[in-house]
């Protein structure tokens, strides 16, 4: 009788457990502390390093030199990932030189998704997140190769490229024909994050009423109009993330440097609301950035109805990032880790007409962590009348961690600092009084920048408990909203009861 029955082998009782159970055994755990000595069982066959290989590797990184990739391999022989069915997360970078004979990419073939395919092509359908990097790569090339991967259940997909097409290389018509078949080779896809801003063009008409629910891009260029009108197709949108960088500017709106229109009516905003400041915001921006500004407004007053989060930033230096988090069409809160004066209120400029066409009076909390500027720039742009400061004043709870500021005179004594001339500190405290009286609240630090030195002064902990100081606290409650008071004793037991 035994006989008759094919006898059962360690492999065959392995290939029974799923790749959690075989985790446990290979990449050891508490529960087997002996559990790491099974990993030399690896090198007792090909079956037994396929079985470790699989239980293991749930992220891989592949780099493919680009002689190789345009060599290719046949489409019968197995893949770099058949063995891999454990894999999550793939990456895959595609590099145009060779680390070992130094080739630049310019001496190697352009390798075609064909050729990519059968390198690459899991066969298994496990993997959930997907990036593609590459330096040459256009979007039309980089969404080939994603759909040469056949990997149709991926979730989350990071393109990355240093190739940039700027509007007029890249038209609406091209971008949503490449993202159109980047939705057909990816129909779960839920996140999706892009190199640049022009790459948002056609995004909208390409996937309107699919899964895509967040979008990203985190490289240079700034956000234009037409691309946020794409953007506003997307109605499931639920995560928003445009953080450009400086130094770049929208194609075919204007050189660094021109300058922009400085009133609404000049400015022309095509029905976009503007904002009572609208001239001092405007003046010193080259076109580039007053058109990302009326773009952002364009985006947050017409945002679509189950927008959660929106994180945004200047796209200029000093630069700042600013998240904003909605519920049910309601702007809850304001976040910045950290922030040059004159960005977040460039940043508060694009917010308010949002805040004005809801009809929102009020937003519950703004979180600051660190305030940058000098003694000009903080007084000028935290006057009563500018954007940030009246944004500050809609907020009901305010919160400041630091004020970082940029000091000018200072006194020097054997090439160190020492301290701060007379006229100096009167300048860094009325600053300082301003960021008080804007922000309603007193910042928990403050710091004192010089170049090549900075120092926390003990001059102003002292001046907070002084006359001066505590009438500024009194003035801070002119206008901050009052907090709701605990009800009283006898109340609260009934409540709890």
């Amino acid at each position: 009788m035994s006989g008759s029955r094919r006898s059962l082998s360690l492999i065959d009782i392995l290939r029974q457990l799923d790749h959690h159970a075989q985790h446990q055994f290979f990449a050891g755990s508490p529960v087997l502390p002996s559990a790491r000595e099974f990993c030399g069982a690896r090198l007792a066959c090909h079956a037994l390093r396929d079985i470790v290989d699989l239980s293991n590797l749930v992220n891989v990184r592949l780099r493919l030199p680009c002689n190789i990739v345009a060599a290719g391999l046949r489409h019968e022989q197995q893949s770099l990932l058949a063995r891999f069915q454990s894999c999550r997360s793939l990456t895959i970078v595609y590099s145009e030189e060779d680390d070992v004979l130094g080739s630049c990419a310019a001496e190697q073939p352009q390798p075609t998704p064909e050729q990519v395919a059968p390198l690459c092509v899991s066969t298994g359908v496990g993997v959930r997140e997907l990036r593609l990097e590459s330096h040459t790569m256009g979007l039309a090339d980089l969404v080939a190769c994603v759909a040469a991967l056949r990997l149709p259940n991926v979730r989350v997909l990071e393109l990355r490229t240093s190739r940039q097409e700027n509007n007029d290389g890249l038209r609406d018509s091209s971008s949503h024909t490449a993202l159109s078949a980047l939705r057909a080779a990816l129909p779960l896809l839920e996140e999706l994050r892009l190199p640049y801003t022009s790459y948002l063009l056609g995004l909208g008409a390409a996937f309107s009423g699919s899964s895509l629910t967040s979008v990203g891009v985190s490289m240079p260029g700034l956000l234009s109009r037409p691309q946020v009108r794409g953007l506003l197709q997307l109605q499931q949108l639920r995560n928003l993330e445009v953080l450009a960088s400086p130094g770049e500017h929208v194609g075919g709106s204007g050189e660094i440097g021109a300058q922009a229109p400085t009133s609404v009516d000049g400015g022309g905003g095509g029905g976009v609301p503007g904002d009572a400041d609208d001239a001092a915001t405007l003046a010193g921006l080259h076109v580039g950035q007053a058109e990302q500004l009326w773009a952002l407004r364009l985006l947050l007053t017409s945002a679509p109805p189950g927008l959660q989060r929106v994180k945004v930033s200047s796209g200029f230096a000093p630069t700042a990032e600013v998240a904003i988090w909605l519920e049910a069409g309601q702007v809850q809160s304001i976040e910045a880790d950290s922030g040059y004066v004159q960005t977040l209120n460039y940043l508060a400029a694009a917010l308010l007409p949002r805040l004005a066409a809801s009809g929102q009076r009020r937003v519950p909390s703004i979180k600051l962590g660190s305030l940058l500027g000098n003694a000009t720039t903080l007084v000028s742009y935290l006057q009563p009348q500018r954007p940030l400061a009246r944004l500050l004043r809609l907020c009901d709870s305010v919160e400041l961690e630091e004020v970082d500021a940029f000091a000018g005179i200072r006194l020097v004594k054997d090439r160190e600092v020492i301290g701060f001339t007379a006229n100096e500190r009167v300048r860094i405290t009325s600053a300082l009084h301003t960021v008080v009286l804007a922000f309603g609240c007193w910042p928990k630090h403050v710091r004192i920048r010089v170049v090549g030195a900075s120092c926390r002064p003990a001059w102003w902990q002292r001046h907070r408990t002084s006359a001066a100081g505590k009438a500024v606290a009194v003035q801070c409650q002119l206008w901050r909203r009052p907090q709701p008071q605990p009800p009283p004793p006898a109340q609260q037991a009934h409540v709890q009861l």
